[in-house]
């Protein structure tokens, strides 16, 4: 059965709506607002609290324009800034989040490949005026790579056992959960950014 397609024009809903994406054990869900989840089986990749009145916990994608020094988000969150357009369409498949700040339309598609356990955020920027912009992207979100009940009981010292490593020759992030004991092997995820056109 198809589920349908689903469109809001702001985050400033009564509750969170959300989507489902992915296929077990590889599964997200994210927010109207652009809150959620990643996880794999009961292993969660990103901090995440139930808290429908904040909804600020997720996978966030920072816009920065140097020249005008103004900072917005992919989604609503978690900047937050009041913009003149923001739309929001939850697929079969995908998530999609539309936004305007100022002449900069800001688009971000969210796919989950359960088959490789990848999860792909694209960002296209598109510059509706006459004058050349210097955009610099920065994503983040806090890496977990534990059990959600262990993560939320104790953050601080699970967060003691997360290692990172900067690959410059792949433009990525490699994070590892190092086991606490012997005989258990490590947990890895890896961030990778890809640029196409003109950066």
């Amino acid at each position: 059965m198809r589920r349908p397609v689903r469109e809001f024009d702001s985050a400033d809903t009564p509750s969170p709506h959300v989507a489902l994406l992915g296929e077990n054990p590889f599964t997200s869900f994210i927010t109207n607002a652009g809150g959620g989840q990643t996880r794999f089986g009961n292993l969660a990749l990103n901090r995440w609290r139930n808290d429908p009145t904040l909804d600020d916990h997720g996978q966030w994608i920072y816009i920065n324009d140097l020249k005008e020094g103004k900072v917005w988000s992919a989604a609503h969150q978690p900047v937050c800034s009041p913009g003149a357009e923001y739309k929001v369409t939850f697929g079969q498949n995908n998530a999609v989040f539309g936004c305007r700040a100022g002449d900069i339309e800001t688009r971000m598609e969210v796919v989950l490949l359960p088959d490789s356990q990848t999860e792909i955020r694209q960002i296209s920027l598109t510059n509706r005026s006459a004058t050349v912009r210097d955009i610099e992207l920065t994503s983040y979100y806090e890496i977990v790579l534990n059990g959600y009940g262990a993560d939320r009981a104790h953050p601080a010292f699970f967060n003691l056992f997360v290692q990172t490593e900067w690959l410059e020759s792949s433009s990525a992030i490699l994070a590892m959960r190092r086991p606490r004991e012997q005989g258990v092997l490590p947990i890895w995820s890896g961030h990778v950014v890809a640029v196409k056109g003109n950066a």
